[in-house]
């Protein structure tokens, strides 16, 4: 999860082009709510997978017998 908040290459082409979706977005629209929450529901999901699948990978090893 940490790489993915903290990757240069997530910053520098993932989330530029989703602000400016939706800076496009709020200025043909004028609705800066909608694409504020789409951009943090985005963001909390890609989180929330990353996060599930750290969980089912961490309780594989620790069941796994040494």
């Amino acid at each position: 999860m940490n790489l993915i908040k903290n990757s240069s290459l997530a910053v520098v082409i993932g989330y530029p082009d989703l602000v400016s979706i939706a800076n496009t977005s709020i200025n043909q629209n004028g609705q800066a709510l909608e694409a504020i929450v789409v951009i943090m529901a985005v963001y909390l999901t890609l989180n929330l997978v990353v996060a599930v699948v750290m969980g089912v990978v961490n309780a594989r090893v620790t069941r796994a017998p040494r």
